[in-house]
């Protein structure tokens, strides 16, 4: 899961990184462990609201 948090706050902005390499690596996440993680997620990473499964993920409230 920590490799998707950081994934996901390179592509928001949150940190540096190489936005192409995150992206491949929600993509992979997606592919390898869909069905392990909770649908929300999914859901989220499958439509690519980053910013909404960064939330998640942290467990805040999810912006609308």
């Amino acid at each position: 899961m920590e490799k998707i948090k950081q994934a996901l706050r390179i592509i928001t902005g949150g940190e540096q990184g190489d936005i192409r390499e995150a992206l491949a690596t929600l993509d992979q996440a997606l592919l390898d462990q869909a069905n392990e993680m909770d649908g929300q997620l999914v859901h989220f990473l499958e439509r690519r609201s980053y910013v909404k499964a960064l939330a998640f993920v942290n467990g805040e409230e999810v912006p609308e």
